[in-house]
């Protein structure tokens, strides 16, 4: 079961992002599931960034997904793999 959380950040633009990747998810799975926004809960970051722009800057490391329909794809065929064993 794929589980997505969806915070509540300090700006829109932040939670339009996530909204979008939920519609991703929902296409790319084939699943219709329903999605409720709730606040921050004890111990949740108040920020997320995802950018390896540094470490890639400072090493050989390079994604081995770099578009978010593929990673989506990758981690929902990883997880029904698991779920039939």
């Amino acid at each position: 079961m794929l589980l997505f959380v969806a915070c509540e950040c300090a700006t829109n633009t932040s939670q339009i992002y996530n909204v979008g990747v939920v519609a991703k998810v929902k296409e790319v799975s084939g699943v219709d599931f329903k999605m409720q926004m709730q606040g921050r809960r004890a111990g949740d970051l108040a920020n997320l960034i995802a950018n390896n722009s540094k470490i890639s800057s400072h090493t050989a490391f390079k994604p081995q997904y770099d578009d978010l329909e593929t990673i989506i794809k990758s981690v929902y065929e990883w997880e029904q793999y698991l779920a039939k064993c």
